[in-house]
């Protein structure tokens, strides 16, 4: 509805010889009349209780002003970490009805970006992001009511140690890394392609088939020490997140490997693939390699194993310094082990082959990320990792 809300008059008193001259400054907001801007009005005063009747004739024009338009700011991004942020912003006036944030991995956040309101603190405002993906670019713009400020970036972190990083989200091209250097893949009779991911994994939710007699070539970009002898990698952690298909074809092969899933080789030592991998989950659904003696063993010495179409993070925590092997799957340890006394999970400097068997162990696989550490990830950083 139409209004005038006056504010209470300023007063200014002077004085001349005996005289005394008193000035009221009168201030106010007209709501609703729809007044041009340069307009004038009129506004009454007396020292009686009613001056805009008829008998009072002392009246002053004034101009109609607006005040300045809302105007806002949107601030740096802070407290910036491989999966939180902090967005700042500011307005030209200290209360207004709403305040917030739009942000997403595409330019323009305010067309269908996810939005996030404010803590206000006088003419300030922030709010807090968490679940952000690492190494990831974010648009991100302030708003105040329907004024918005200009769209800006930040981009996450990537944690401490992380040295390589595919997430296989690009179809265009899944070789990509997303740190590190590109894969190379070695593709038999049928080629690595792209498939669904679990959901709300990355953006998009993509990962690589990679089917019998195919695998990757990865250069982990690990370096080992420069007195090591022999120089290989002891002191690195892999993670893997992955699903063994319930769709696996029947084939023609060796009965030892036929029931019920066959064998699905996890790492390769050997560039050249010319003899067993170096981790692999049995017929049995159980991790490890060899006998719990010399090698590995199988995590079933645990009452550990997996289970068909189901995705998982699996963390690889390697350290010839501290004697361990340990696996740990979606944040909780499943089977801590002793370095092998043979040193088959050493790693050659130029890198290492993921999913690959030379004698056909290599059923199919499904993956969503792959990752190198260059340090063995304790229990505390495997759960932080988090999983499905």
């Amino acid at each position: 509805s139409k209004s005038v809300d006056l504010a209470s008059p300023k007063t200014f008193t002077s004085s001349s010889s005996s005289k005394q001259l008193t000035v009221a400054e009168l201030d106010g907001v007209l709501r609703d009349f729809g007044v041009a801007e340069g307009a004038e009005l009129k506004i009454y005063w007396s020292v009686k209780p009613t001056p805009a009747s008829a008998n009072v004739p002392t009246a002053r024009a004034l101009t109609v002003k607006r005040p300045p338009a809302l105007t806002v700011t949107t601030g740096d991004a802070s407290a910036i970490t491989s999966n939180s942020a902090i967005l700042n912003g500011s307005t030209s006036e200290a209360t207004v009805s709403e305040c917030g944030f739009y942000y997403s991995t595409t330019a323009n956040p305010q067309e269908g970006g996810t939005k996030v309101t404010g803590s206000v603190t006088g003419s300030t405002f922030s709010a807090p992001l968490s679940g952000l993906t690492q190494g990831t670019t974010y648009y991100y713009v302030a708003f105040a009511g329907t004024t918005y400020g200009e769209t800006k970036t930040f981009k996450t972190v990537f944690p401490e140690g992380l040295v390589g990083l595919w997430l296989f989200d690009d179809a265009a091209n899944l070789k990509k890394a997303t740190l590190g250097t590109d894969l190379v893949f070695v593709e038999g009779v049928e080629p690595i392609t792209s498939v669904n991911g679990p959901a709300g994994h990355s953006d998009p939710d993509k990962a690589i088939r990679i089917p019998m007699g195919s695998y990757l070539q990865v250069t982990h970009n690990l370096v080992p020490p420069a007195d090591a002898d022999p120089q290989l990698v002891d002191e690195y952690t892999l993670v893997i997140d992955f699903k063994l298909p319930i769709d696996i074809p029947t084939g023609n092969v060796n009965a030892d490997f036929d029931a019920p899933t066959w064998w699905h080789a996890l790492m390769q030592t050997d560039l050249t693939n010319a003899n067993d991998a170096d981790l692999f989950i049995n017929k049995s659904l159980a991790i490890g390699v060899g006998n719990p003696t010399s090698g590995l063993g199988y995590s079933t010495e645990v009452d550990k194993t997996f289970e068909l179409d189901t995705w998982y993070r699996l963390v690889v925590s390697s350290s010839k310094v501290e004697n361990i092997y340990n696996f740990y799957v979606n944040g909780e340890a499943f089977y801590l082990r002793a370095k092998s006394e043979n040193g088959r999970q050493s790693l050659d400097p130029l890198g290492v082959l993921l999913f690959a068997d030379e004698a056909g162990e290599d059923q199919i696989i499904e993956v969503a990320a792959v990752s190198f550490w260059n340090k063995p990830l304790t229990a505390a950083e495997a759960a932080a990792l988090g999983g499905f």
